[in-house]
């Protein structure tokens, strides 16, 4: 999941640019710092969320939200 995000970020342009003097192997990795940011802060997120609701991880969330009509 993380690289498809990775992905539509530099699809849709929406990277740090730098000027043509600076070298190749600088300008890569400042193109990759807001995608980066964004998957951190998302994974922060869904992590902050599954434990507010007392679940461990996203693995345990999902096996009860799937199980819960599986088991009726």
């Amino acid at each position: 999941m993380s690289a498809y995000i990775f992905q539509k970020f530099v699809n849709k342009d929406i990277i740090i640019k730098m000027p043509e003097g600076v070298p190749p192997a600088v300008s890569k990795s400042f193109a990759a710092l807001i995608p980066g940011a964004v998957i951190l802060i998302g994974a922060f997120l869904i992590e902050f969320v599954t434990t507010k609701l007392g679940v461990e991880n996203i693995h345990d969330l999902l096996a009860d939200v799937l199980s819960g009509p599986m088991s009726i």
